[in-house]
Parts: C-alpha cells; structure tokens; sequence
C-alpha cells in the first residue's frame, strides 16, 4: 500500500497588509493528501490582482523558513531550489508541482502574494540558489484570506 503524504497549506501572513493596500489576496486549499511516488500539485488562485508578485515557501520543523519560488510574471519564475519540484503560473494561478512525491516533501507550504516588485542584489549573482536570497521589497502587500 503507497504510503500517503498530507502537505499542508497555508494562507501566509508573511507579508501582513500596511494601511491604504489594495484589497489583493491569495485563495488555496486548506491542505492536499497525496500518494507517494504520484505526481502532485498544489495551486494558489491570486483574487483581484494587477498581477503582483507570487510566491511559495516551505515550512518543516527540521528547517527554517525557506523560499522555493517566486514569479513576477508568467514564465519569469526564480526557482530558489535544487529540490525536484517545478512551478508555472497561469494568470492568477500559480502552481507549483511534484515530479513524485515522497514522505520527505511533508512540510506546510505557504503561497504569499505582493504588489510590489522584487530586486535581485546584485551580490547574489555569487550565491547558489539553494540558499535564501536578500531581497529588497517594496511597499504594498495582499491580504489573505
């Protein structure tokens, strides 16, 4: 019998929203049950947006925060993971996805959106993307719900 994995999804407030923000936010599954070795995803559906920036963070109680994902628009994704795992976005929508799950993807995923624009340091140009990256943001943020 395939064991069967619970990733848990949460609608983040990594980003809470600072006075005057737009009414822009992040709507998701409360979790996904899933068989191991199965490819998997797991969606986030931006509501009202002007297409701000989307992410995807990890979770685990073994590790820190980490960031796997960011797309500013469709087909310019930043993949901050070595991991496995792809992610695309559609729109509103955006997907990340499991090649095959396994026991060790367990974790709590959290998709997070923002109005505002990302800037790469250009000191990160020497770093792997494994590590997290410093990231210089903007104000605006979305609400989640």
């Amino acid at each position: 019998m395939a064991a069967l994995l619970v990733l848990l999804v949460l609608l983040s407030t990594l980003f809470p929203p600072l006075s005057g923000a737009s009414s822009l936010y992040v709507d998701q599954q409360p979790f996904l049950v899933g068989a191991a070795g199965v490819k998997t995803a797991l969606g986030c559906q931006l509501k009202d947006s002007s297409k701000p920036q989307m992410y995807w963070y990890r979770k685990t109680p073994e590790k820190a925060m980490e960031a796997l994902f960011s797309v500013y628009r469709a087909g310019d994704i930043l993949n901050f993971t070595a991991e496995p795992m792809t992610a695309k976005r559609t729109g509103d929508t955006f997907e990340m996805q499991f090649q095959r799950l396994q026991v060790s993807d367990s974790a709590v995923y959290y998709c997070a959106c923002s109005v505002a624009q990302w800037m790469r340091s250009p000191q990160l140009q020497t770093r792997t993307h494994r590590h997290s990256t410093l990231l210089e943001q903007l104000p605006n943020t979305c609400l989640v719900h």
